[in-house]
């Protein structure tokens, strides 16, 4: 059974224009990630976290990709699996909607792997949010 995925995005400038989008994508299937990623000193000290973000017989089927955290900046950063983007860095919300948007990452994501060097205090609480066809 379907179930819809709905989205919004507002953009404005103080004072000036303001763009609103919104609708929403049909999916058969979700999953909701939390995870946890313990902070390092720097990038080449952080230890790599592997998150399964889609299964193996999803992977040309993903509509919907959010990644989220509680901590951004230019140490955290995240690698797509199967030869897809690298080194990106996650310095903000980021959505992906549609094939155009996935395409971006190079690949699709069945696992994204993340580095966390924003300081050995600094734990970053990620959240990704899928939302895929389960069918063919």
């Amino acid at each position: 059974m379907a179930e819809t995925l709905k989205w919004k995005l507002s953009v404005e400038i103080e004072g000036g224009p303001k763009i609103e989008a919104s609708r929403s994508v049909q999916v058969t299937a979700y999953d909701k990630v939390d995870v946890e990623l313990p902070g390092a000193a720097d990038l080449v000290s952080a230890t790599p976290v592997s998150v399964d973000v889609l299964p193996d017989t999803a992977a040309d089927r993903l509509e919907v990709l959010v990644l989220m955290s509680d901590h951004y900046g230019p140490n955290l950063t995240y690698t797509v699996d199967g030869g897809g983007a690298a080194d990106v860095l996650f310095d903000g919300p980021q959505t992906f909607i549609g094939d155009g948007a996935v395409g971006l990452l190079q690949a699709v994501p069945q696992k994204i792997i993340f580095n966390n060097g924003l300081g050995e205090d600094v734990t970053a609480r990620i959240t990704i949010l899928v939302g895929r066809q389960a069918t063919a």
